[in-house]
């Protein structure tokens, strides 16, 4: 194993979280950095999710970087809400113009990483593919540990019986967080699709338009609104790049730190301030659903406050369903049977209406009929009443992943006094402010469980957390402080406030992978900071404020 020289900062990833974590540490406040990738190239999620439709579901204006507005204005965003290549070339972009790549390490997956405490630094091991396919270990040592992640860059695999004999028999597996950089063609291929997530409901409607068949496989319907995506034209475009400061100004004060999709339509109240009048508040979902888009979460505060309201939402999205697919069986099967936010809301183009295309099917009911063999050497998918489907040419897995912690618990970190993170978060994943773990100094986890994280805008997230690790790091310096982590008493008290946040919400009243609950054996906690952006971001500066509460410093 090779010594690496030793780094004011190690952060591992180069997704958003770390790109701007690589910027902020090394160009404002120049530290020695080093940034390690698993992958060959940068841009994260939008690097690994290349499948059939991948875009983002928050519109391209505010999906972007706001902390320098000449960035802002140069960058040419092509559609509403920007595909994958796209958000890629953006990372790529980013690397170019902050001239970061000179301290970022590809193919560098972390394997260990250990506080030492006589040094009051990180010791990290790194497995590291050289060009030529060589394996070579390597030791960084930082006095800062960065995770920048992300929250869906550890796939799902459910092992599913007779997938390894559906390979050897020729049969073709996908899954959409890793899908081949080459793509696949799917003309006149007979497919099945597991999962009806987001990567299902984009990738259905693109993968029906090559199939010959298509079987999409559901446990769980969704709720997905249009997004109405389209190009923008260059007067929308100079119209938001001159609206700049007043889209950050509006987002700063929505709790899920996007405000986009607000434009044209009135700030959302209390459904109760309708007096029970459900015509208004039906005609309300509907300028929510044309607006596209997330503007459907922003048409009532209490939707997923009030069981009344959500009931109605639930209403309208059945009536809407009803009225978009034409076979009744098929629509009923598309309605959902719980609140509306409980699981992630999708965005989407033409999900619904692909079910009105002759050659595509609806297999619905998974949880009452589990999926019994995938595949197999026959090629067909079998449920556990003993229906089959198929043959099939091809399975796409819309599994999703291990969110939010599935990535940190495949590393070895070992903190203060021979503690792991896998011990610490054994019943769950605790935190403080959701960035610092007791036990675990100078250790920062971005965008990740005890935060706002993927209940709001990510890249708003990002900077924000970023920014206060920034000033943080400018007042240990300036009092000469080598060492920072949460209390054990303010991390139980943050857990404490996120889960009661939590129960008094619609949130955690279905299955979700908000939970963890589509990873068997994994510890169901919400995980995600209910109060939103707002609250998170007035807390956080009040630590600073107070001179690190609930931190210890040395």
């Amino acid at each position: 194993m090779t010594s690496e020289s030793n780094q004011d900062a190690i952060i591992i990833g180069c997704g958003f979280a770390g790109i701007y974590s690589t910027y902020v540490l090394h160009n404002k406040l120049n530290y020695k950095t080093r940034t390690f990738e698993m992958s060959d190239q940068p841009g994260g999620v939008w690097n690994w999710n290349r499948y059939p439709g991948a875009r983002v579901d928050h519109m391209s204006k505010e999906y972007c970087f706001k902390f320098d507005e000449n960035l802002y204005n140069e960058w040419n965003w092509s559609e509403i809400y920007s595909p994958q290549p796209e958000l890629k070339a953006y990372a790529e972009h980013l690397l170019r113009r902050y001239n970061l790549r000179p301290h970022i390490q590809f193919s560098s997956r972390l394997a260990n990483a250990k506080w030492d405490e006589e040094n009051s630094r990180w010791s990290a091991e790194f497995v590291v593919t050289k060009p030529d396919g060589t394996i070579e270990e390597q030791k960084w040592t930082g006095r800062h540990l960065i995770l920048a992640t992300g929250c869906l860059s550890a796939p799902n695999k459910p092992k599913f019986a007779g997938l390894e004999d559906y390979v050897a028999a020729g049969g073709k597996v996908y899954h959409t967080g890793e899908w081949p950089r080459e793509g696949v063609d799917f003309t006149g291929q007979k497919v099945a699709i597991i999962g009806t997530g987001s990567s299902g409901v984009q990738s259905t409607p693109e993968i029906a338009a090559q199939a010959s068949s298509l079987h999409v496989f559901q446990r769980t319907p969704v709720y997905t609104a249009p997004a109405y995506n389209r190009k923008v034209t260059d007067a929308e475009r100079d119209e938001y790049r001159k609206r700049l400061h007043e889209l950050v100004a509006a987002t700063m004060q929505q709790p899920g730190g996007f405000a986009a999709h607000l434009d044209g339509i009135t700030p959302p109240t209390m459904s109760a301030d309708f007096n029970g009048n459900k015509e208004k508040i039906m005609q309300r979902f509907e300028d929510c659903w044309k607006s596209g888009g997330f503007a459907f979460y922003g048409s009532f505060i209490d939707l997923i406050l009030s069981p009344d309201c959500a009931k109605l939402a639930t209403e309208f999205y059945h009536n809407k369903i009803k009225s978009l697919v034409k076979d009744p069986k098929t629509a009923e099967n598309l309605c959902p049977d719980y609140p509306p936010g409980c699981k992630r809301m999708c965005v989407d183009t033409n999900y619904y209406v692909t079910y009105n295309l002759p050659h595509v099917h609806l297999v619905a009911g998974l949880k009452e009929r589990p999926l019994k063999v995938v595949g197999g050497k026959d090629k067909f998918i079998e449920l556990e009443d003993g229906s089959k489907y198929g043959p099939f040419d091809a399975i796409v897995l819309a599994t999703g992943f291990d969110a939010m912690t599935g990535t940190l618990a495949k590393i070895n970190i070992t903190g203060r006094n021979g503690i792991t993170l896998k011990d610490a978060w054994a019943a769950g994943p605790v935190n403080y402010l959701g960035l610092f773990i007791h036990g675990f100094p100078n250790m920062y986890h971005l965008a990740g469980p005890g935060s706002p994280s993927v209940l709001t805008m990510m890249i708003h997230q990002i900077e924000q957390q970023v920014e206060w690790i920034e000033e943080a790091l400018k007042k240990m310096d300036a009092k000469g402080l080598k060492t920072i982590e949460a209390t054990e008493e303010a991390q139980n008290g943050w857990v404490g406030f996120s889960n009661m946040a939590a129960s008094m919400t619609l949130l955690n009243s279905c299955n979700s992978w908000y939970l963890g609950a589509n990873v068997p054996g994994k510890p169901r906690v919400f995980m995600p900071f209910v109060p939103g952006m707002v609250a998170y971001r007035q807390k956080c500066n009040e630590v600073l404020e107070k001179d690190f509460e609930g931190l210890i410093t040395a």
